[in-house]
């Protein structure tokens, strides 16, 4: 009846209210501490996290070094060194009774990797006296003979011959100087004219080492310096050097 003669139509209901006792308010406030606290420890992690991945990198990553725009260039010596030296005075060696008696000195060394054999022998027989001096370089070689003849029974006949080759490392010998010292005959002093003879025999081989003739003789001369019976080596350097 009271719908029907327009009455105003009934409040809605109200929404219904919690009251939050004090036990609730102590939950929601530990609940609430703990979230801050979780999201502290996270963001604490985080820290902890990055700080240990630099940490990591130090030890782990290589240090590399800083490089410029500079050009450093490096200077490389030819490496030389002795190897082997052997050195004996000819004249304290007693002749043996029969035969040749043959005794050799030598110097063998390095440079850059080229071996390199210096040697001089005396042989002696009958009177006769044969004396070598010889450079060996991978094959390449130059080389001084030496003969002194003579007359055990006539001491005032003798003959001196000198001569002095070159042969290219895988060729042949090539006669460079002939030299006849003949008291009692015709004397012979044919030698060739300088054209670079040994440059073109020693340094294809000295190449690689990067040496040549001129700097093999004065490392020769450093190694045999205070040998024994060294007699024939001035004529040796003198001709290496008008060759050269």
């Amino acid at each position: 009846q009271a719908l029907a003669l327009g009455a105003p139509p009934a409040p809605p209901p109200a929404r219904p209210t919690f009251a939050m006792n004090a036990a609730g308010s102590s939950v929601r406030q530990r609940a609430m501490g703990a979230i801050h606290r979780n999201r502290r420890s996270g963001v604490l992690g985080l820290v902890v996290l990055a700080v240990a991945a630099k940490v990591a990198a130090v030890f782990v990553m290589p240090a590399f070094p800083q490089q410029n725009n500079r050009r450093h260039t490096a200077l490389h010596a030819t490496k030389t060194g002795l190897i082997h030296a052997e050195s004996t005075n000819f004249d304290s060696v007693p002749l043996i009774p029969v035969g040749p008696t043959i005794v050799t000195n030598y110097v063998y060394f390095d440079v850059g990797g080229v071996r390199v054999n210096a040697s001089w022998t005396r042989t002696s027989e009958h009177g006769d006296v044969d004396s070598t001096f010889q450079v060996l370089a991978n094959g390449a070689c130059a080389r001084l003979f030496h003969r002194r003849s003579s007359d055990t029974e006539d001491a005032t006949w003798g003959l001196n011959t000198r001569r002095f080759e070159t042969r290219p490392a895988g060729g042949h010998s090539k006669l460079v100087a002939y030299v006849v010292d003949n008291p009692s005959g015709i004397n012979t002093d044919q030698e060739a004219a300088p054209r670079g003879q040994l440059s073109s025999v020693f340094d294809p081989v000295l190449k690689d080492a990067k040496f040549d003739a001129g700097k093999l003789i004065a490392e020769v001369e450093t190694h045999i310096k205070g040998k024994e019976s060294l007699e024939h080596w001035p004529q040796f350097k003198a001709y290496w050097d008008k060759y050269l």
